[in-house]
């Protein structure tokens, strides 16, 4: 997909409309290969000089109908799905291998990055890791320079970025190679919020609340929306996003949140339907099937979840408004892009996924645990807050050729991440 300035002017916008000022010089459109006969939008870029200002209705209507225009006129690729057997090059089977995922909290990313991990890790690709953690700088904006091994002044080459940051598109650009495939994901915001409250509970809008109905009974004296870590209890997508999670409500500011998460990611995927985005993500990059198998990870066992009551639920919902609209659009999009990819071929490599998925779990798993139970204490994920997270024994006796893929399959993240650090830079 190409993204040239007209594509910068329209995050700018959004980052505008949003009134965060931090930010505004950061959400500029992923530069691509220029193409000399796309139009050129300058009133996108009038509109962008007027900082912290809310549109008019005037230039609402102008923007929109611009940005319409310009998705056209580029063939709105972004909602497309790539051919298979075909890359955006035009022509090739050719897998690829230059990807950013941003990886949003409690959406299931946990998985996605373990099959990333992999597929660097076995294709001898190279990884953009944070120096001096397991994520980048976060809660704060991501920056380059928190890259192990990144310099402005001289170029290197870097093919998967995935780990936690808060998502910061120009200097992401710094980073990884103009054709990259921007992929994130996206999950309901009230299992969202239910999961979160118990894995984040340490953070300064959780810690004093019983529960999460005490929470938004007195969300006015609990939630400090000027913390930084304030993300974790409201609008955490649009957060990790790089969005302002304490932005205006209105149907204007939700269209022009969904045109730039729209623009820049190459594909949304949705956490509810984990095996169909498995399916998409497989086809978007010219993967197989055994490239994105998987199993669960960073899972809570049963008794640290909550059940909501339907009144508690909506009240989420309303909480949580821009991730909820976000979401709706999302989820719509994401099943047109299964109907352009095929109703009946989807069904056919999820049940297929699925068998090989079963297949590998009787090779390689003995049983899912609590994590006092793991067998090799160096396997236990990482314990937040009041979640218990769960972990696998492994089948013993295994074949020294499935050996380094189940121990991978099941590997947690931090452990895994430790694990690269190690065989890509030596520390």
């Amino acid at each position: 997909m190409h993204r040239t300035l007209h594509c910068r002017m329209l995050v700018c916008a959004v980052v505008i409309f949003s009134g965060i000022s931090m930010i505004s010089f950061q959400y500029h459109s992923r530069k691509s290969r220029h193409r000399c006969d796309e139009p050129h939008i300058p009133h996108l870029s009038r509109l962008a000089g007027a900082m912290s200002e809310e549109l008019s209705e005037t230039d609402w209507r102008e923007l929109l109908q611009m940005v319409d225009l310009w998705l056209i006129q580029k063939g709105n690729l972004s909602k497309k799905p790539i051919s298979r057997g075909t890359d955006i090059d035009g022509g090739f089977n050719k897998p690829r291998t230059n990807i950013f995922f941003l990886k949003t909290h409690k959406t299931a990313s946990s998985t996605i990055i373990n099959l990333l991990f992999r597929y660097g890790e076995f294709h001898n690709l190279t990884f953009a890791l944070p120096k001096n953690a397991h994520q980048f700088r976060y809660p704060k904006y991501f920056l380059a320079e928190e890259v192990n091994g990144f310099s402005s002044s001289e170029q290197r080459k870097f093919n998967i970025m995935c780990q936690h940051m808060r998502f910061s598109l120009d200097e992401v650009e710094k980073v990884m190679p103009s054709d990259t495939f921007y992929f994130t994901i996206l999950r309901n915001p009230v299992t969202l919020m239910e999961s979160s409250f118990a894995y984040f509970k340490h953070t300064s809008s959780f810690s004093k609340a019983k529960n999460i109905e005490d929470f938004l009974n007195n969300s006015n004296k609990f939630y400090q929306s000027d913390q930084l870590d304030s993300g974790f209890a409201k609008n955490f997508m649009i957060f990790d996003l790089g969005f302002d999670h304490n932005g205006p409500v209105s149907l204007k500011h939700f269209k022009l949140l969904w045109r730039a998460v729209d623009t820049i990611f190459d594909l949304v995927l949705i956490a509810e339907y984990f095996d169909e985005s498995l399916v998409l993500l497989k086809d978007a990059l010219c993967w197989n099937l055994d490239d994105v198998l998987s199993f669960p990870l960073n899972t809570r066992s049963n008794k640290s979840r909550t059940n909501l009551s339907d009144q508690t639920q909506e009240r989420i919902k309303s909480w949580n408004q821009l991730d909820w609209q976000l979401y709706l659009y999302f989820n719509n999009s994401f099943w047109n892009r299964v109907e352009s990819f095929g109703r009946e071929r989807m069904r056919y490599e999820v049940e297929e996924l699925r068998t090989r998925r079963a297949q590998l779990s009787e090779k390689c798993l003995d049983n899912q645990v609590d994590p006092s139970l793991l067998k090799d204490k160096s396997m236990i994920p990482y314990q937040p807050g009041l979640a218990t997270i769960l972990g696998y024994n492994l089948k013993s006796g295994l074949e020294k050729n499935d050996q380094q893929l189940c121990h991978r399959l099941v590997l947690p993240e931090v452990q895994y991440n430790d694990l690269l650090k190690m065989k890509q830079v030596g520390s």
